[in-house]
């Protein structure tokens, strides 16, 4: 048999109202109208005060579209309710005093909260107590033992105020965790605050040099307390000692900082002047290199350019001798005369 099925079965549909025929009446039409109208409305002054726009730099569309609306819902006789919330508002619509309050806050300012001053009850209550505590020193923690563990174990003698524990040196923890050691926080030295002095007193005559004790499967059941009470010792001199040790070491660090600069800026200057002497040095024997090249040259090119000398040999003639060049060859010596003989014989001694 073939089972009739019908298109709404099949994608979910609701049958509509006969009356309807599925579409709405006017009182809906009109409702759904002034919603939308609503919420478009509120959406624009949300753009508006998200976004810093005035109603003055809207297009003329929109303008006419937003009185077009306004018309409209008077004639409907609907009211359109902006948004109450002080994000979603005009600058003009909030009030003074918001105003004031948004200019002065920055964005991602944390609220400083407004501490009152103590009046003189209080502060007297503040003093008696601070007179009243005592403070007893750890010189050696258990190994890895933590604050709360020490409170946990303290805490049972007396009420307790302040602990601070000092960590042990970054490069000790670090070589140890290096070299495959407990990777744990240890620390050093510690002080203890007890709110009765008498307390703290009885606590580190009584404990001092004994085991930590307590459950045998207790990590810090065979450790030995090294307590010691500090008369006249308060929380604030502890502050003040940190605060103090913190400032020379940083003192310390800014003067080491200072000298490895000037011993790198005379290393720098010597470094400069080194080269620059250096390079004085090898631009003089650059130049008396050249210099001497130059001389070189000129001496090998004289010598190249210049003719040979040639030495040339003359004979000698006799006295008496014509200078006639015809009769050198074939004329024979003549004999010297008598008067030059005897001139010659005068001087020579002849």
């Amino acid at each position: 048999m073939s089972a009739k099925v019908k298109a709404d079965d099949i994608f979910g549909l609701e049958e509509a109202d006969s009356d309807n025929s599925g579409y709405d009446s006017e009182e809906q039409q009109t409702s759904k109208k002034a919603s939308t109208k609503k919420v478009t409305k509120t959406i624009k002054k949300k753009n508006t005060a998200v976004f810093g726009l005035d109603q003055a730099g809207m297009s003329d569309d929109e303008d006419d579209y937003s009185s077009q609306d306004e018309e409209e819902d008077d004639e409907e006789g609907t009211t359109i309710t902006a948004s109450k919330d002080s994000r979603f508002q005009l600058p003009g619509e909030r009030g003074a005093d918001e105003e004031d309050d948004a200019s002065k806050r920055v964005r991602g300012a944390k609220k400083t909260k407004k501490v009152k001053p103590l009046t003189p009850e209080e502060l007297e209550k503040f003093q008696a107590a601070r007179d009243k505590t005592g403070i007893v020193y750890l010189s050696k923690i258990p190994p890895f033992m933590k604050p709360v563990k020490l409170r946990h174990l303290l805490g049972a003698f007396g009420e307790l105020g302040r602990v601070y524990l000092a960590p042990e040196d970054p490069k000790v923890a670090a070589r140890r965790k290096k070299y495959g050691g407990n990777k744990k926080q240890n620390f050093t030295e510690g002080w203890v605050e007890f709110k009765d002095k008498s307390i703290a007193k009885q606590v580190a005559k009584s404990l001092n040099a004994t085991i930590i004790g307590g459950s045998k499967k207790s990590f810090y059941h065979d450790d030995m307390w090294n307590i010691k009470y500090l008369p006249k010792f308060k929380w604030d001199h502890l502050t003040e000692r940190i605060a103090y040790e913190n400032a020379s070491r940083a003192q310390r660090l800014q003067a080491e900082i200072n000298q490895a600069k000037r011993e790198n800026k005379t290393i720098m200057t010597n470094i400069e002047k080194a080269k620059m002497i250096k390079n004085m040095e090898e631009k003089k024997a650059a130049k008396r290199q050249a210099s001497d090249m130059d001389s070189t040259t000129t001496a090998t090119s004289k010598e190249t350019s210049s003719e040979p000398k040639i030495r040339r040999t003359f004979k000698q003639r006799r006295l008496g001798e014509s200078n006639s060049s015809e009769n050198t060859a074939s004329a024979a010596p003549k004999p010297v005369s008598g008067k030059i003989k005897s001139v010659l014989g005068n001087v020579f001694g002849r």
